[in-house]
């Protein structure tokens, strides 16, 4: 984001004049290489650049890249480094802007090029000079012209992006209508995928009974019914804890087995247009079953689920079995599946694909994510296949019995996850998904390539294919996109025209990424050897050689002569700004992007006919350019409004709980006949009342608190309703009486506490759009790192096996400091450094008794299980010295504290070396607490939350063998919901600390303190993590 005031670095100015430039017959004209000024060059392009520092003077000078500082006598700065600095570089200080800089050419389509790497698919126009940089343009008239501002914005040379200030200003919200939510705290329903079958919604997820055969409790006891899971609805505005809805129930089986392993797949029909629930149908067996993908076909005769399970999978009268036959970790690998179901929900077919081969290790496993029909209701099929390496399939499968028409396999494809069909009548389809770095061209480690290249470590892509998937008519890849198949976007197609949009989460984990890359271009090629890309001769159709002008001939994608992609220099960019997701708009017949947004983590992606786009996810404090949704406790659902034509923000807002605890998360959305927008997630546990907008706030007894499916309607084709605070929805002014703080609206003297942060006020003399401190802060609470902090409540870390640990000097003491830690007399503590380590003693020993809290004095060993324990704190200072009296014993305190200390941090060494080796703390985290020995990293969570660990069987008390390095194209990572101990290692209806670990990497909340162990406790979702992992 541009800094004001910001000081204008002088521009370098080259002196050097080149007089000597070589033809490059690519052009009609012999090219006139020189340099001079552009008329009516391109302004300021957004993007922010570094600066070449003076070893000497400290002088900076801006410049495109690091190749243009002089080695000896200056030192590169990043964009962002002259930014902290309190510079700014832009396109027009760089490159003697407005001069012209090189012309990269392919087959006559002109782009601007400073270095060699700007034209490696074409040929520079005219010669670099000596430093290999490009200064000189062609100069003949009618050439093409560039200036630095032409350049694409690139974060692997350090740039940054501007974030714009004009967009999401809009002051009105589309409403809920209702909401139809599970109710029962005996059956458990994660929505996943929803497809609309016409005005039904079809929900597909996974299901299980939360009763085991050893409790009490049970659906019969608890409610008077013998199924244990309902779906009640609609609650409405009227209706608001859904009194007058109606019910349906499933009765899901009770079986001993790990709780993920319990998991059956499920579906669930609700009527668009009353909310009023239909159907709940599930299938199942012994070890989990897990739905990634549904899908209807298009004469609403069919729906289609994918995903992967594990053990045995029952669907009607067939029994599916994975190939390794076990039912959970340790028993041999996961196996993809395919369902197809009628209108009714009732099986047509259900067969295994892809499979893992017999002997596949208990790491990898194999997984259908996508699926869809055919025009002859044939269904395709989109995933992976591990064995002992994972590589990309693709199949079609035959409507009437699943026989397998054709299978693709290519070796340099990491995972497709998602498959579409064009709506053009063509039978082509769209699938996205991530490649390796590859050439695209076959060897003898990739032998069936996907026949696009990926010069980085990871490319995501999206691909127009054929429909038997033998051809690739166009692909559009994103340099350097992390490996993941984390909670996969959407790609949908858009009703107005021919556009495809896709959704792609860490797309810019760099900086600023260009989306002109993947395949050339097909265009017609003139006498003169000029091609015109497909682009610039139709835009409404897939141009063909009867297309081209008569004197020209048709250059297909694959030719010598077709365009290279970076030549369309369209300026869009995945721009990592305020995040690094992406959602971006591609034309459908030629691959060109028109457009891409920075957003927060995102789910799904839908537009309308309206010509609007619409997206959703979850998250707390979300940023979307200036503005921001409720920075909540709890992580709620957002929605965002662009246009599709620009891609424009027009409007964010969000809604979840109203209690500050329990999590609002929306996994999928679809769209009814009318316009409107239908919603799928989850409402977790303690999250009993739900904030929509000011007029619908939806309850429900604690008695019936669990993790709830939902499904919701927002009413976007009726008109706009503004917050009631708001007095012009044109300039969204606030009236003088009441904040308007993240799109919702307070009066004067009301708290967060919606939020959870209840020391918090409204203070419109202070603030309209930010809160105020509270009376009880610097009195009762302390307000630290935008949290509320009780008197005495210590500073505490959740690591990543899920410890919560305390700080032994750092605690909130109101008097003393109400906006920060104050620490105890004779302790000092490190700033940006988490518990345990950021404490130490003062030379002269402690004052006074240090926090009880600490995890060494308070839990030495942990169990076998991977379970955890969590001190039970005694009180803390008593006064706002942090001294609790006898301040003559300091000395001695210190002593016997610094003693401990050493013991336990001698008696952990050993635990550790006994137990084996484990994964290193990030330079973050700095951790030396007791946790589970076995420990295995995993990615970063979507949203950028600290990475959590999975935690390895531990059978044995020796660190069971890791598998060896898979060779060739993929080296796999374990399955993230299969680290768990063995069954019979816990309790029946207890779970471990390695299952509440990994429920925290499915991007859940942690459990709650003193209920890892509780058979009461609710359980957090299951693994939704890709596999292979992101």
């Amino acid at each position: 984001m541009r800094r004001q005031p910001l000081i204008r670095l002088h521009l370098a100015l080259h002196t050097t004049i080149l007089l000597n430039c070589a033809y490059k017959s690519t052009a009609a004209a012999t090219p006139v290489c020189a340099s001079a000024a552009v008329s009516s060059p391109t302004g300021d392009n957004g993007c922010n650049y570094g600066a070449c520092k003076s070893l000497t003077t400290s002088t900076m000078t801006c410049q495109y890249d690091s190749s243009f500082c002089d080695s000896g006598t200056e030192e590169w700065m990043t964009a962002g480094e002259v930014i902290d600095a309190g510079h700014e570089c832009t396109c027009m200080d760089i490159l003697n802007y407005p001069m012209n800089i090189g012309t990269c050419s392919s087959s006559g389509v002109y782009s601007p090029m400073a270095v060699a790497s700007h034209c490696s698919g074409g040929t520079a126009v005219c010669d670099a000079d000596a430093d290999g940089h490009y200064f000189l343009g062609d100069k003949v008239a009618g050439a093409t012209q560039f200036t630095a501002c032409d350049l694409k914005c690139d974060g692997t040379a350090g740039h940054t992006a501007d974030i714009p200030t004009d967009t999401f200003q809009g002051c009105e919200f589309p409403q809920v209508g209702w909401v139809t939510l599970a109710q029962q705290t005996t059956g458990r329903f994660y929505s996943r995928h929803m497809h609309m079958m016409g005005d039904t919604a079809i929900i597909g997820g996974y299901m299980k009974s939360t009763v085991d055969p050893s409790m009490t409790e049970t659906a019969e006891t608890k409610y008077g019914t013998s199924d244990e899971f309902e779906l009640r609805g609609p609650f409405s505005r009227t209706d608001p804890d859904g009194s007058e809805g109606t019910s349906v129930y499933e009765s899901v089986k009770k079986y001993y087995e790990r709780g993920w392993d319990q998991y059956e797949v499920a579906f669930a029909k609700v009527d668009t247009t009353t909310g009023i629930p239909q159907d709940i149908v599930h299938f199942g067996g012994h070890g989990t079953d897990q739905l990634w993908d549904v899908h209807t076909s298009s004469d609403n005769t069919r729906v289609a689920a994918a995903g992967w399970f594990a053990g045995n999978l029952t669907v009607g009268s067939t029994v599916l079995t994975t190939v390794a036959g076990g039912t959970h970790y340790g028993q041999g690998a996961r196996d993809g599946f395919v369902i197809n179901l009628d209108a009714n929900l009732a099986p047509v077919w259900a067969k295994v694909w892809p499979a893992s081969t017999a002997g596949a290790t208990d790491w990898y496993g194999s997984r259908c994510s996508g699926i869809e029909y055919d025009d002859s209701n044939n269904l395709i099929g989109v995933g992976y296949q591990c064995n002992a390496t994972c590589v990309g399939v693709m199949t079609k499968l035959a409507a009437a019995d699943g026989s397998q028409m054709w299978e693709k396999v290519f070796t340099d494809v990491q995972h497709f996850n998602r498959v579409t069909k064009a709506d053009d009548d063509s039978g082509d389809l769209f699938v996205r998904g991530k490649l390796f770095t590859t050439t695209g061209n076959p060897t003898a480690a990739n032998p069936t390539p996907f026949g696009v290249s990926c010069a980085s470590e990871n490319c995501g892509f999206l691909a127009r294919v054929s429909s038997d998937a033998s051809t690739i008519v166009w692909a559009r890849t994103i340099e350097g996109a992390d490996f993941s198949s984390s909670y996969v976007g959407s790609i949908e197609l858009d009703p107005t025209g021919p556009y495809i949009y896709m959704v792609m989460q860490d797309a810019a984990r760099s900086g600023p990424v260009t989306l002109d890359s993947g395949t050339p271009y097909a265009g017609c090629k003139d006498a003169d050897g000029l091609v015109t890309p497909a682009y610039e001769v139709f835009m409404t159709k897939m141009v063909t050689a009867s297309d081209c002008p008569s004197g020209s001939t048709f250059v297909d994608a694959d030719s010598y002569d077709a365009v290279w992609a970076a030549s369309a220099n369209t300026g869009v960019h995945c721009v990592g700004n305020t995040d690094d997701n992406c959602i971006i708009k591609y034309h459908t017949f030629t691959g060109r992007p028109e457009w891409a947004v920075t957003t927060p983590y995102v789910n799904t992606v839908m537009p309308l006919a309206d010509g609007t786009v619409h997206a959703i996810g979850h998250g707390s404090g979300q940023t979307f350019d200036t503005v921001s949704t409720p920075d909540s406790t709890a992580r709620w659902t957002w929605h965002a409004e662009y246009d599709g034509a620009t891609g424009k923000g027009k409007l964010v807002h969000a809604f979840g709980s109203a209690t500050g605890s329990g999590y609002t998360r929306t996994w999928d959305m679809g769209a009814d006949t009318n316009g409107d927008l239908i919603l799928t997630g989850c409402i977790y546990n303690e999250a009993t009342s739900v904030w929509f907008d000011e007029g619908f706030t939806l309850s429900y007894p604690e008695d019936d608190a669990e993790n709830h499916l939902f499904v919701l309607k927002l009413e976007t084709s009726a008109p706009k309703v503004a917050p009631s605070c708001i007095t012009s929805t044109s300039t969204c002014e606030i009236d003088a009486n009441s904040c308007y703080i993240d799109g919702i609206c307070y009066a004067s003297g009301d708290t967060a506490a919606i939020l959870g942060d209840s020391c918090q006020v409204c203070d419109p003399t202070k603030s309209q759009t930010a809160f105020s401190d509270g009376p009880t802060v610097g009195t009762t609470e302390c307000y630290v790192s935008g949290v509320c902090r009780t008197a005495d409540e210590f500073f505490s870390y959740t690591d990543r096996s899920l410890y919560t640990i305390y700080s032994t000097c750092q605690y909130c003491d109101p008097p003393k400091s109400a906006h920060s830690w104050s620490v105890v007399d004779g302790w000092s503590a490190e700033a940006n450094v988490v518990p345990p380590d950021d404490c130490s003693i003062s030379p002269t020993g402690p004052s006074a008794t240090p926090a009880p809290h600490s995890v060494l004095a308070d839990c030495p060993v942990t169990t076998s299980e991977g379970g955890g324990c969590l001190p039970t704190p005694a009180p803390g200072p008593s006064s706002s010295s942090g001294g609790s009296g006898g301040a003559d014993m300091g000395p001695i305190i210190g002593a016997v504290v610094g003693v401990f200390l050493l013991l336990a941090v001698g008696a952990l060494w050993f635990y550790r070396r006994r137990k084996g080796s484990e994964a290193k703390p990030s330079a973050l985290e700095r951790l030396d607490s007791p946790s589970p020995p076995n420990l295995m990293p995993l990615k970063a969570l979507p949203e950028g939350e600290a990475t959590v660990l999975s935690v390895a069987p531990e059978a044995e008390e020796t660190l069971p063998a890791q598998p060896p390095p898979a060779t060739g194209w993929f080296a796999a990572e374990p399955e993230l919901a299969s680290f768990s101990p063995e069954a019979s290692s816990l309790p029946p209806g207890h779970i471990s600390g390695a299952e509440a670990a990994m429920m925290m990497a499915a991007g859940e909340p942690p459990p709650q303190p003193g209920n890892w162990f509780s058979g009461a406790a609710p359980e957090l979702e299951p693994e939704f993590e890709p596999e292979p992992e992101a």
